[in-house]
């Protein structure tokens, strides 16, 4: 069998509504399908995506997220692995444009594209989740600490990323697998830290969707139900949080703060980072009242 130039992962935990959709836009590509492949990572069967010929399906139980990554990167045969997030979509010429730009040199280990946002049904919201400009900068670019707006901008959405795979080491695999979180901003370290070319374009490849199973602006969801599922992921994203400052020293902190309303209860029960504190206090009343999310309020008591 013919190598894949590029290997897709998608992965899903207990969630199957839009996982036909994403896969769907994966075999709709306008280049060759002997160019790529698919990999589901999943926790459940579904005989919709199970039975498709050519697919690669793993089933994992209760793993963080990050153990669902590494494992689709175990069994990757592609030297570019792109990644999607179960609720969002592929345009149909975003591999190709994948595979031009990681063609035009070796050196070029992760590139990052913007998104435009839909709803449930499709429908397009907005457009963001990167600069609005073409970006390009090694690590030894950066003379000191790694800048926040680099990270939050061109680190951020799984759905939005590429990467050479050979950014992958057994090191790299096992720490992966820990993380509950941030795994885009992991992603984009690790490929900064291998001395690579980062890439950014402004172009609209992917879809993110926006919808009411997100914790950050539930939609008529139980209060008890939701408070425990913010509870569950406040701990884990402060965990993921902490680890990340372990592994990534050279980073300032602010710079995993995109999750920051998850982070909070944490760093108010450790209270040994009182600036952080007070900026993503104040950073999470902003975003409260910019979303109109009580959810995030909440992160305040």
């Amino acid at each position: 069998m013919e190598k894949p130039v590029i290997s897709v992962i998608i992965t899903a935990y207990n969630r199957r509504r839009f996982l036909k959709q994403a896969v769907k836009s994966v075999l709709t590509q306008t280049v060759d399908k002997s160019l790529y492949e698919i990999i589901v990572v999943k926790n459940f069967r579904d005989p919709d995506i199970d039975n498709i010929n050519g697919i690669t399906n793993i089933m994992l139980g209760d793993e963080p997220v990050g153990t669902y990554l590494a494992e689709g990167i175990k069994h990757a045969r592609g030297e570019i692995i792109s990644f999607l997030d179960d609720e969002d979509l592929y345009r149909a010429n975003k591999l190709e444009y994948v595979l031009k730009v990681f063609s035009t040199s070796e050196d070029i280990v992760y590139f990052h594209h913007n998104m435009v946002f839909i709803d449930d049904a499709n429908k397009i919201l907005g457009f963001g989740h990167g600069p609005f400009k073409d970006i390009e900068l090694k690590y030894n670019n950066i003379i000191s600490r790694v800048k926040c707006e680099i990270i939050l901008q061109i680190g951020a959405v799984m759905s939005a990323i590429s990467v050479r795979s050979r950014i992958f080491d057994k090191n790299v695999l096992k720490a992966l697998s820990r993380l509950y979180a941030f795994i885009d901003y992991f992603v984009f370290l690790i490929a900064l830290k291998s001395k690579g070319t980062i890439v950014h374009r402004n172009v609209y490849l992917s879809f993110y969707r926006l919808h009411g199973e997100q914790i950050s602006k539930p939609k008529g969801r139980d209060p008890v139900s939701t408070l425990i599922k913010f509870a569950r992921s406040a701990f884990y994203h402060y965990s993921s949080y902490e680890y990340l400052r372990e592994l990534f020293n050279e980073a300032s902190p602010y710079c995993f703060l995109g999750s920051f309303y998850y982070i909070l209860p944490g760093l108010c029960i450790s209270l040994r980072d009182r600036k952080t504190l007070a900026r993503v206090t104040w950073y999470t009343i902003l975003k409260a009242i910019h979303d109109g999310s009580w959810a995030r309020t909440l992160a305040l008591f």
